[in-house]
């Protein structure tokens, strides 16, 4: 098992919230990657770290984990979002502009609401999705899944 899913619990949950506050951050820094292209590729790969980010918080900490990690994440791209002294956003959300493709125009939108979805529908599936097993190692028995997905 990772050194973090045999923490304890408070242990567990101030390295979910880091990686959530890392993940809302470097995310909203990719996001526009390529936009302008047409090819969204820092989106995705944003995306892919808020599932894996996700996916992790559950796994080590259950739906409460996740929780968090959906809480800061989201707080940390909203903040992130709302203009700056200068009146500038990391996350510029409702311009228009003939000359600007769609895809820039509504790449915040698109961040800030899919990663929301990412983080919903890991909260919707089956608990078994989450576990971690050791290669060889006896299938766990009811009463430690229960502990430790509490």
């Amino acid at each position: 098992m990772p050194y973090s899913w045999r923490c304890a619990t408070w242990l567990r949950y101030l390295i979910t919230a880091a990686a959530a506050v890392a993940v809302g951050a470097l995310g909203t820094l990719a996001h526009r990657m390529g936009a302008a292209q047409g090819w969204p590729y820092g989106m995705l790969m944003a995306w892919l770290l808020v599932g894996l980010s996700g996916w992790c918080a559950r796994a080590r900490s259950g739906t409460g984990g996740l929780g968090l990690h959906l809480t800061l994440s989201t707080l940390v791209v909203y903040f992130m979002a709302m203009p700056g002294p200068g009146g500038d956003a990391m996350v510029p959300i409702g311009f228009r502009g003939d000359a600007v493709p769609w895809l820039s125009q509504n790449s915040g939108y698109l961040w800030m609401f899919g990663m929301l979805a990412i983080q919903l529908v890991e909260l919707a599936l089956p608990r078994a999705w989450f576990r971690l097993r050791a290669q060889g190692a006896l299938p766990p028995t009811d009463v430690d899944a229960d502990v430790r997905h509490g």
